[in-house]
This record gives C-alpha cells, structure tokens and sequence, in this order.
C-alpha cells in the first residue's frame, strides 16, 4: 500500500512540475515568409493579406475539456505560440469552435464576440478568417466557420512541443475553385471542404 501511495504522488508531483509546452505558428505566402499587412513581389505574383485569424482546439488530456485559442496574425510581429498541455508528445489540434460549446451561447476571452469572429447566435463562430488582395486571384475574402449540420468540421493537425509550423496563405487561395473564387461570408456546404484547404496549407517547419 506505502509503495502505490508513494508512487502516486511521485507521479502527481512529477507532472506539477513537468516544464511548459507550447509550439509556434507564422504565415507564409507560396512559400516564403510573410509579414502581414505589406506587399509581397514574386515573379507570379503580387499580394497583400490584410486578415488571418482562426480559432483551434484541442481536448486537454487530463481534464477532458475542450481548450480553445483564437490566434489573430494581424499585428503580430513574431511567431504565435500555442499553449500545449504539459508532458504531451503530440496534440490533436482542431480547427474551428467546438459545436457543443457554440450551443450553449456565445463566450469569453478569445470566444468574445469582440474578436470579430462571431456571426450570430444562429450560424455562430467564424472559424478561419483570411482576407486580402492578390494580382493573380483579385480580391479574396474567406470566412469559414457555423457548427448546424454540414457546417460543422472537423478538420485537424497533429502538432508537437517545441516545434515551428507556417500557414501558407498563398497556397491556400490557390486551391480555391474558380467558381469560388473571390468571397465566402456566410455558412454553406462547402465551409468544411474549404476549411480542409486551409489545414492542408500548415506546414511544419524544417
């Protein structure tokens, strides 16, 4: 009995004081680094991203809730970190707020409605806002997100501790369908496939 006791408490003690985690998002345009709100000159292109903001997710291992963090590129001049949960090798992370929560009203916090990134008590949160201009795709507005029926997504990350990851905004536009092009303000059947798209453009950094 002493032994379990002991063992427990030396397992309690060892993650109270297991060290911080965290890992760090920047953007990227094609696939170079990018400073918001500045003009970018490639030979294929000439651009300006003027908003990128998302919401992620992430169940806390121990306490079994949902922890969100809304991560808003606008003036931020160096990487975003991410809070991890201490001693996790890798995270799940979601994008988007959790349709449970978004029931129950709107939040705090990052989940203020002051952030910009809430519609309505109907359609509910914005999960991923990007905006801005582009010479090759025009002007281009994307607000993904709701949680009714097919607007609810699912669409996720695996991240680590200590590492960097980049969101490529350029290679993300890119992959927008024509007929698409231009401008999503309101929830519809595409958001999850398009808030793929945007998913599929986060890149670990090497």
């Amino acid at each position: 009995m002493k032994k379990l006791i002991w063992g427990g408490l030396i397992a309690f003690l060892m993650g109270s004081f297991a060290k911080a985690q965290s890992c760090k998002f920047s953007v990227q345009f094609a696939g170079k680094p990018y400073s918001m709100n500045t003009l970018l000159y490639s030979p294929t292109d000439t651009a300006i991203v003027m908003q990128l903001k998302c919401y992620v997710r992430y169940v806390h291992p121990k306490k079994q809730v949902w922890k969100h963090q809304l991560m808003d590129f606008y003036l931020a001049e160096k990487p975003i970190e991410l809070k991890l949960p201490r001693g996790a090798d890798s995270i799940q992370l979601f994008f988007g707020v959790d349709s449970a929560l978004q029931e129950k009203g709107v939040g705090t916090d990052d989940l203020d409605p002051k952030n910009n990134m809430y519609w309505g008590w109907f359609p509910g949160y914005i999960g991923v806002k990007v905006e801005g201009i582009s010479e090759t795709f025009g002007g281009f507005e994307y607000h993904l997100g709701g949680f009714r029926r097919y607007n609810a997504n699912q669409s996720f990350i695996w991240v680590k501790p200590g590492k960097n990851y980049s969101i490529d905004v350029g290679e993300f536009i890119s992959k927008i369908p024509k007929e698409k092009e231009g401008k999503i303000m309101s929830p519809g059947p595409e958001i999850p496939k398009f808030t793929q798209y945007f998913v599929e453009c986060i890149h670990e950094q090497r």
